[in-house]
């Protein structure tokens, strides 16, 4: 049986993005978000979109995180923002996309909401860094860092030399610059490793349950301000299980440009079993 582009792309919403994407709407993702609250687990809302090259987009998206913020405080959610450069404009002009972000982070503080910067392809890390540690200042934002760049360890010495704080993921993009899975992963040891040494506050965040349990040990002799990331809908009741003695949070994307981001979490060949125990056990996640 043959199935029209149409109909192979409502398939993959309905089986796969969906376990991943809180849906197209802010409200889909203010429930999910009060959905985790009810077991003592934060939200990291993104609103999806990337690479944009049209202010329009950008525009779009301003205003949809402005709501976002609004909505976050009048509902009283423990949630933060995660926002990507490209999708604030920094493709269109580096200025630019300064000045969205100082306007996103000055309203998020005035309600006291944390805004990650996300951290995207290799060719945009110094312009996001860049971005990052002109306002870190503000204490209400903090910056994704990958393990799978060989270049992290001396970002991440830079940044927490200015007071920033790191969500450590070992990376979702594929290149020849960055490691291989095997590398990624001492890398990401490493600079953990780094971090409970240097730093008073990062975010761990992995579905890799090894690094979870070091991490958790490491805590108990440096008692750092330490918090745990997963992505919705891959392992839900691990995190929800580890909530009941750890600080988590989980990474909820909304919105309808789902593709991109399903794609690229599906080449995390690495995790291919987490991602069809994700896609085939009702347990995993929470809707």
């Amino acid at each position: 049986m043959e199935y029209k582009i149409s109909n192979v792309s409502a398939l993959l919403e309905r089986f796969i993005a969906h376990r991943w994407i809180a849906g197209p709407y802010i409200d889909d993702a203010l429930s999910r978000a009060r959905s985790f609250e009810n077991y003592n687990i934060k939200a990291l809302i993104n609103y999806l979109g990337e690479d944009f090259s049209d202010k329009k987009d950008v525009n779009t998206t301003m205003h949809v995180y402005y709501k976002l913020i609004e909505y976050i405080n009048k509902y009283k959610l423990n949630s933060s923002l995660s926002i990507k450069p490209t999708q604030i404009g920094l493709h269109i002009d580096k200025e630019y996309a300064i000045s969205n972000y100082r306007l996103l982070l000055r309203k998020a503080k005035k309600y006291n909401i944390f805004v990650w910067l996300d951290m995207e392809y290799y060719t945009d890390v110094d312009s996001t860094i860049n971005m990052y540690l002109k306002y870190v200042n503000l204490n209400n934002t903090g910056i994704c860092i990958q393990s799978a760049l060989e270049r992290s360890i001396e970002d991440v010495k830079k940044i927490v030399k200015k007071n920033g704080t790191i969500r450590l993921v070992k990376g979702a993009y594929s290149g020849d610059i960055y490691l291989n899975r095997s590398d990624a992963t001492k890398e990401f040891k490493d600079l953990m490793k780094y971090l409970f040494n240097n730093s008073k506050r990062f975010m761990i965040a992995t579905h890799d349950k090894e690094l979870i349990r070091l991490a958790i040990k490491m805590n108990k002799r440096f008692n750092r301000n330490l918090s745990f990331g997963f992505l919705n809908g891959i392992i839900d009741s691990y995190a929800i299980s580890l909530a009941k003695s750890e600080n988590v949070y989980v990474y909820i994307p909304f919105g309808e440009r789902w593709i991109d981001y399903t794609i690229r979490r599906m080449k995390e060949m690495h995790n291919i079993m987490l991602i069809l125990h994700s896609i085939f056990s009702r347990g995993s996640s929470i809707n």
